[in-house]
């Protein structure tokens, strides 16, 4: 196929990988893979037909009479025109079916990382510690022909890990799933069983048991002070 062809070329000359990402974080066997819906493509490329419909409708008159015309810079021109008309479609179309070929949505039972992109690949992975809410969101067009966006949104604050984009508030979406409910259910699963099972990054665990420990040798001062009290009002 000419498109498998010109794609595989193209990887070749960025430099792009040609594979899945590796999956996250996670414990063995727990790995699944969701992709984007062709439905998504379906939709782009509808779009893509109309916005290209409207482009070169009002053109058609001047190119037709150009085409037939008697004067040879007119018919060549016209002859550009559409030639470079077709070359904007298959770019656009070949762009759009890139897109989304290239994207790939991968979870664990402990982290979510998303790529997507062939020109500027973007890769980003979330761990559960750090995701706050799974959400769908499903516009008109969406709705019509049965796909959703599952957005992840992740606690605020702090430099963002590697890989992500944006500040406080950083969030990764899996845009045009099917069976979005279902797959939001699956990863609101997953990140409670791995909340119930206390798991965390290193870092948060070792937060926690300075925090503990903190708190335990106040209790066990306020302890021998209160001994020492008693012995002391004992031996009056």
């Amino acid at each position: 196929m000419i498109y498998d062809a010109v794609r595989g070329l193209l990887l070749r000359v960025l430099s792009a990988p040609t594979q899945p990402p590796d999956a996250p974080a996670g414990s063995p066997g727990t790995t699944e893979v969701f992709r984007a819906s062709k439905r998504l493509l379906t939709v782009r490329l509808i779009g893509l037909a109309i916005f290209m419909a409207f482009f070169a409708l009002p053109m058609l008159p001047v190119l037709a009479a150009g085409l037939f015309s008697d004067e040879p810079a007119a018919m060549v021109a016209s002859v550009f025109l559409i030639t470079g008309l077709v070359a904007l479609g298959l770019m656009r179309w070949f762009l759009i079916r890139l897109d989304w070929d290239m994207r790939y949505y991968i979870v664990t039972d402990r982290s979510l990382r998303i790529r997507h992109g062939a020109l500027i690949i973007r890769e980003s992975t979330y761990t559960f510690a750090n995701v706050q809410n799974v959400s769908v969101h499903q516009g008109p067009i969406d709705r019509l022909v049965g796909i959703a966006n599952v957005r992840i949104d992740t606690a605020g604050g702090g430099a963002p890990a590697q890989g992500q984009h944006g500040g406080a508030g950083h969030h990764g979406v899996l845009v045009g799933i099917e069976n979005a409910p279902e797959v939001r259910d699956r990863i609101s699963t997953l990140l409670r069983a791995y909340r119930d099972a206390g798991l965390g990054d290193k870092d948060d665990r070792a937060h926690a048991a300075a925090h503990v420990t903190s708190h335990v040798d106040v209790l066990r001062e306020i302890r021998d002070e209160l001994r020492a009290a008693r012995a002391a009002m004992s031996a009056g």
